[in-house]
């Protein structure tokens, strides 16, 4: 049984990734908040994304690395604090390249994997979200490069680009989505993590997924 370890567990995509996994492989998780899964393949590790050494230390080996956190503030530049920039950048890309260096050696080991969950908005500008926006691009360039650098070990790397989901992730936002068909359901990004964890070669993959249509109203 191949052995993963997921970050922001507790809520949203990751929690309803590690429910349709539990039974296939062991799920290291990693959250702040406890998120409630109580299975024999599963072990929570409480802990903030960016704290990596006590999450090195916590998990043994690993065959797959999903980096799923994320956190996003919006508006104008002068309008964000310089605490919330720091705090978009460090969980949305830092945390992912240094993550993602702590296990290379198991992963280049294993001939495993990466899967990232980026955003649509790691294509697309958009206005009042640059900040976050700039994390997205970053992890992107991030994702690629390193399948060029990690490729000839076999090691795959998947970067997933959902439009907006159906997520707390609104409840930092001045937007939610206008209504349901304009946001995804967490299970359906989930079906996608599936298939990649299925596929054994090493290749570099994007997934873009977007909901049936646009449309935001203010919160």
């Amino acid at each position: 049984m191949k052995t993963m370890c997921v970050t922001g567990v507790s809520r949203g995509i990751g929690h309803a990734l590690v429910m349709d996994i539990i039974d296939d492989y062991i799920v290291y998780g990693i959250s702040r908040r406890d998120p409630d899964i109580y299975h024999k393949n599963f072990h929570w590790i409480e802990s903030d994304v960016n704290d990596i050494e006590k999450i090195r230390k916590s998990i043994p080996e690993i065959d797959i690395f999903i980096g799923n956190a994320g956190v996003g503030y919006f508006g104008k530049l002068d309008n964000i604090s310089s605490l919330q920039i720091k705090e978009i950048i460090e969980t949305n890309l830092v945390s992912n390249i240094l993550l993602s260096q702590a296990f290379l050696l198991d992963i280049r080991k294993n001939s495993g994997q990466y899967i990232f969950i980026g955003s649509q908005s790691g294509e697309v500008p958009a206005s009042l979200g640059a900040v976050y926006v700039a994390s997205k691009f970053g992890l992107r360039g991030f994702a690629e490069s390193l399948f060029l650098d990690e490729k000839k070990y076999g090691v795959g790397v998947t970067l997933i680009q959902p439009g907006m989901v159906h997520t707390s992730f609104f409840q930092n936002t001045f937007f939610q989505p206008a209504d349901k068909n304009c946001a995804l359901d967490p299970k359906e990004v989930v079906e996608y993590i599936q298939k990649r964890l299925q596929k054994k070669e090493g290749v570099y993959v994007v997934h873009n997924i977007l909901p049936q249509k646009f449309g935001i109203i203010k919160n």
